[in-house]
């Protein structure tokens, strides 16, 4: 028998359209790195927040298990050279799955 391992931390990445959600959980990683991972791999993907396109919605939630405590983690926009961050990016000609399948593939091959 083998116990499952525990992490500090586990950043959970969700991707949803209407009622078809995904989930994906990462560990042994940081925030900032799961953000650039999800901009590499969706390059040329990306819809403006205020679109009003079928997009998928990705938000990634770092769960922190030792304080027990669950936070959002923001992803920054530029417009006219002002910063502004949302708590999501969307994602435009894929399903959820499809992204999914994307962002596994990225991982397993880091």
């Amino acid at each position: 028998m083998k116990l499952k391992p525990t992490y500090e931390k586990t950043y959970q990445i969700r991707f949803s359209r209407g009622s078809d959600v995904q989930t994906t959980e990462v560990v042994d990683a940081t925030a900032e790195e799961v953000r650039v991972l999800i901009c590499k791999c969706m390059r040329g993907h990306f819809a403006h927040p205020k679109s009003k396109v079928a997009a998928t919605k990705i938000v990634v939630l770092e769960l922190d298990h030792v304080r027990k405590k669950s936070s959002i983690s923001k992803f920054v926009y530029t417009n006219n050279g002002k910063d502004f961050e949302k708590d999501f990016v969307l994602v435009f000609n894929l399903s959820p799955r499809q992204v999914r399948l994307e962002i596994e593939k990225a991982i397993r091959k880091c």
